[in-house]
């Protein structure tokens, strides 16, 4: 099955699924990407000209199910267009990661991968996640000898035998966090129809919401806004993320970090650069500092063993 997409700059599932975004899709030995969105698992792969795409049993929403999972609605490049020609710095420091698309992933999975996002890299999140899928989640079924699991439902989540058994699988602090939250939602502020319906209400409003779960700060906040609530302006701030306001944006953060009102500082920057997408540029941003860290890294690397450092 495919879905047409205009031009290779539409979309890069490279660039996208190695984003920070989501921490469950894995890359095979054909280069096809493997993951599960929802209650059914897929093989991914993009041409030039479309985007790929398998599973076990076709359904007729599976079409539909990736459209909106990766928001094909929406033009990528022109988006990358729109940018490039209201800021420079933009145009000039996104070459090589064109066609990252902001991921539009269920509210529920995107709070708790985030809340197992906090001090905490992309290799061990998978792993605690990958874990915690199969302990609590479905089985979908065996691609390439591995079995995928669906995301655990958030009353699965949210029973007290929950934490220890995270406890043992890892996660450290974040077991309570994990469910703490599930239980605050299921139990007390009406559940899944409670976060899904965030995405109705304004950013600022979903925010502070957001921010009543135990585990959730600003940072955790904004990404389940962005990744989660269909709230394009929000700003996930961190160290890369300040790094390229004050390098590339003349930020003046006075070496005072991303805490209080610097952590908004920096967001109120991209707005007023970016706007109502400012989020979605941001990633964008973010992938190319990332991109340009790793390049340095194996430079340096490099150099060293010529000698040279």
């Amino acid at each position: 099955q495919s879905i047409p997409l205009r031009c290779k700059a539409e979309l890069s599932l490279e660039i996208t699924l190695n984003a920070g975004q989501a921490f469950r899709w894995k890359k095979n030995d054909d280069n096809e990407w493997v993951g599960a969105i929802g209650n059914r698992l897929y093989i991914l792969k993009e041409s030039d000209t479309a985007l790929l795409y398998c599973t076990q049993s076709q359904s007729p929403g599976d079409r539909e199910t990736l459209e909106d999972y990766f928001r094909l609605s929406v033009s990528c490049s022109d988006l990358y267009r729109e940018w490039g020609l209201s800021d420079p710095n933009f145009r000039a420091k996104v070459v090589g990661v064109e066609g990252l698309r902001l991921l539009r992933q269920d509210p529920g999975e995107a709070l708790i991968a985030f809340i197992c996002s906090s001090n905490n890299n992309v290799t061990r999140i998978s792993a605690m996640l990958n874990r915690m899928c199969e302990r609590f989640g479905t089985p979908l079924g065996d691609a390439g000898g591995v079995v995928h699991y669906a995301f655990p439902a958030l009353e699965v989540l949210a029973e007290k035998k929950v934490e220890a058994t995270l406890r043992g699988l890892g996660f450290g602090y974040r077991a309570g966090y994990v469910q703490q939250t599930a239980h605050m939602i299921t139990e007390e502020l009406g559940g899944e129809v409670w976060l899904q319906g965030l995405r109705s209400t304004p950013y600022e409003t979903a925010r502070s919401e957001l921010q009543r779960l135990p585990g959730v700060g600003p940072k955790v906040a904004d990404c389940v806004c962005l990744m989660g609530l269909d709230k394009l302006e929000a700003v996930p701030v961190d160290t890369h993320v300040l790094r390229i306001a004050e390098r590339d944006y003349g930020l003046n953060n006075g070496g005072r970090g991303v805490s209080g009102n610097h952590y908004r500082r920096v967001g109120d920057m991209f707005h007023s650069v970016f706007g109502s997408t400012a989020g979605w540029a941001q990633a964008v941003l973010f992938a190319a500092e990332l991109k340009r860290s790793a390049s340095g890294r194996g430079e340096e690397g490099a150099r060293r063993k010529r000698g040279v450092v």
